[in-house]
Formats: C-alpha cells, sequence, structure tokens
C-alpha cells in the first residue's frame, strides 16, 4: 500500500496504526467512564490521568473518517457500502446489547435502579436515537422512555448519520467527493458555530442533528489524513483539516453544551483536542511512533475495540460494584481492580472479535454482497 512515508504497516487488509489509534482511543474512554461514574470510590488515578478522556470519541470520529472514506472507494454501488457497514456493526451490538442487558438486570437488587426493558434494544440495534422511538411509539399512545442498552452507545447514532451523508456525497460524484465534502463542510461548520454563538437554538439543533455539526469536525479531519495517506496532500486535503480544525476549536469557546464552562477549562480543552489530531499526524508521519502503534498487543486491542466499546461501561461498572461491595475495597484497591477488569473486558472483546465479528462480517458479506458482473466479452 502507497503510504506518507512508507512505514504503514498492513495486515490482513487492516492498516495496523489505525489499530493502534483505536487502542488509544478505547483507552482514553474506559478510564474517562471510570472517573466520570464511580467518582464515590475516591479512583484518584483515574481522576488525574484520564480528565479528558472524552476527546476518545473524537478520535474514534477521525478514525471512522478516515476509514469511511477508503471504504467507499472500495464500493460500488451506496447498498454495498450499505451492507458492509451493517455487516461490521450489527453483529457485535447484538450479541454485546444481550450481555449487557443480562448482566445488568441481574445486578439490580434493592438499591432503587430500573431494570432494562427489552424495548431498549430497538434503538440499540437500529442505532437510532432513542428519543426519536419514545416520540414515534407515543403516537400510538405506548407510554415508554426508550433508552440506549448503554448510554456509551449514542456516538453510533452520530457515526451512522455521517456514514449517511458521506455516502449520498460521494455517490453523487464519486470524483470530486472529497472537494465536495470539503464545500458540504464550509457550508455547515460556519452556521453550526455562529448559531452557537448568537444562541440561536433552532438553527444548531437542525444542523446538529441532521447534519452532524457537532462532530462533523472530527470526521473531516478523517478524510483529511486519508488523503494524505495516499499522497495526496493537495488543497483540498488541507483545506478539509483546516476546516475541521477551526470549527472544532470555535465550538469549544462557543458551545453552550461544552464539557467545562469556565474559560481556563475550555482553553485546556481544546489543548487537549490539538493533542488528539497531533496524535494522529505523528502516527501517519513519524516512523518511530507508527511502528509502536502497530505492535501486536496494540493491534489486538484496536481491532476488538468496538467490542470493548459496546460492554465496557455498564458491565464494567456493574462488576466494580460488585467487588467493591462484596470485599469491602477503597482507594488505590479500587483502582487497581477497575484494572483488572479492563484487563478482563479486553480478552472478552478479543473473543468476541475473533469467533462473532469476524466470522459473521464475512457471512453476511458473502451473502449480502453480489460479485461485480464480468464484463468479459465472449467471442
Amino acid at each position: 500500500m502507497v503510504s506518507l512515508n512508507g512505514v504503514n504497516k498492513v495486515k490482513a487488509n487492516r492498516i495496523l496504526y489505525l489499530d493502534g489509534l483505536r487502542c488509544i482511543a478505547i483507552l482514553m474512554v474506559i478510564f474517562y467512564h471510570w472517573h466520570m461514574n464511580h467518582k464515590d470510590y475516591d479512583a484518584r488515578i483515574f481522576s488525574t490521568i484520564f480528565k479528558f478522556g472524552f476527546l476518545g470519541v473524537q478520535l474514534f470520529f477521525i478514525v471512522s473518517g478516515f476509514v469511511i472514506a477508503m471504504t467507499l472507494h472500495k464500493c460500488d454501488t451506496i447498498g454495498v457500502f450499505a451492507i458492509k457497514r451493517f455487516a461490521r456493526l450489527w453483529p457485535a451490538m447484538f450479541l454485546c446489547s444481550i450481555v449487557t442487558f443480562v448482566i445488568y438486570n441481574l445486578s439490580v437488587g434493592n438499591d432503587g435502579a430500573k431494570a432494562k426493558s427489552y424495548l431498549d434494544f430497538i434503538p440499540s440495534l437500529t442505532f437510532v436515537d432513542p428519543d426519536l422511538y419514545t416520540k414515534i411509539f407515543s403516537l400510538f399512545h405506548i407510554d415508554h422512555k426508550f433508552n440506549w442498552m448503554d448510554g456509551s452507545y449514542w456516538s453510533l447514532w452520530v457515526e451512522v448519520r455521517f456514514y449517511a451523508l458521506a455516502a449520498i456525497i460521494y455517490f453523487a460524484n464519486k470524483v470530486k467527493f472529497e472537494k465536495n465534502m470539503l464545500i458540504f463542510g464550509t457550508i455547515v461548520l460556519p452556521l453550526y458555530v455562529f448559531a452557537h454563538a448568537v444562541n440561536i437554538h433552532g438553527m444548531y439543533a437542525f444542523l446538529g442533528y441532521f447534519f452532524v455539526a457537532e462532530s462533523l469536525p472530527w470526521f473531516l479531519i478523517g478524510v483529511s489524513f486519508y488523503m494524505m495517506h495516499n499522497e495526496r496532500k493537495d488543497f483540498v486535503a488541507m483545506a478539509l483539516l483546516v476546516v475541521g480544525l477551526v470549527s472544532a476549536l470555535l465550538a469549544i469557546f462557543t458551545s453552550r453544551y461544552a464539557h467545562y464552562v469556565d474559560m481556563n477549562q475550555r482553553t485546556m480543552q481544546a489543548i487537549a483536542s490539538l493533542s488528539v489530531v497531533l496524535i494522529f499526524f505523528l502516527a501517519s508521519q513519524w516512523s518511530v511512533f507508527n511502528r509502536f502503534l502497530s505492535v501486536r498487543a496494540m493491534a489486538i486491542i484496536g481491532a476488538a475495540s468496538y467490542s470493548l466499546y459496546l460492554i465496557h461501561q455498564i458491565v464494567g461498572g456493574v462488576l466494580l460494584r460488585y467487588f467493591v461491595n462484596k470485599y469491602h475495597l477503597s482507594g488505590g484497591n479500587i483502582s487497581w481492580t477497575a484494572i483488572g477488569i479492563t484487563l478482563a473486558e479486553i480478552l472478552f472483546a478479543y473473543l468476541v472479535y475473533r469467533t462473532w465479528e469476524l466470522p459473521l462480517n464475512k457471512l453476511f458479506i458473502s451473502y449480502l454482497v453480489r460479485p461485480a458482473p464480468s464484463t468479459t466479452i465472449k467471442k
């Protein structure tokens, strides 16, 4: 494969440094959730190191922008693209939703927690916003507040909307895909930032819901890195990077829903966001870092990162509470227990990836994607 500097390792059609980046992203997210969801356990290691771990999701979005651009260029029709995305996402979601449902409901006791409903499988298995289902079902007088099986699944709704937008833009004009993505971004993102700055709620809500404007900068950055990966350092590639990065930074300082209200905290968030982009840049440009990301351990965690993402939060939280209550853990013991649970989840996720995700992915594609008709002319 052609690469920026000849160091991008490829194995079994996987770009290994991307798996290394997925490894970094999932670990950031996992330990951020340990920090946010278990503050009462005083696990200080997580509060000091992973305060900005939520940016792991943004790193995932950059990887997705890269991968979706690459996948689209390998698909002849929008139907093939949709099937490949379904085959990639649905098998793991199906299994991990069941695991999460069972473990969570078994853990519900006398603590006032409410068991999850079977209806909550619907948004999770369709990757669609639960609030949308709540509104639709209310029309039929079904009073149920739909929820994700795990709150972290919200990012899949963002992902599938970007898939749809990218596919429409690509198949409208394959040759001008990147250019049209740039035009799309330079229209949507300034409007989104402006709407937040002057508090036009309807505008930024519309742009966010239908055009994933809040996360679009990260996807555009990923498309830019895909172009540079293929030695396309032209104006469009650079412009996608600049538009995405500038919009992301402006959104941090103008959004009323940023993670931090204090200006100093927002500045720190902006610096952390720049660091996420820098990590990706170094991965593609610096041979030493590229080789580090391509080592087997990181590649394995990265390959299994999707299943790990799906089970890490609720399942991990249930297990941690069990051990804390059973063995009366405190302080550093809680931190080390959380790390042990994370290692167990990594092992489980990798087993799911090898024995469930990969086989079903290949099975779905082999049955649902028909080979392109032969163009050979018989004499």
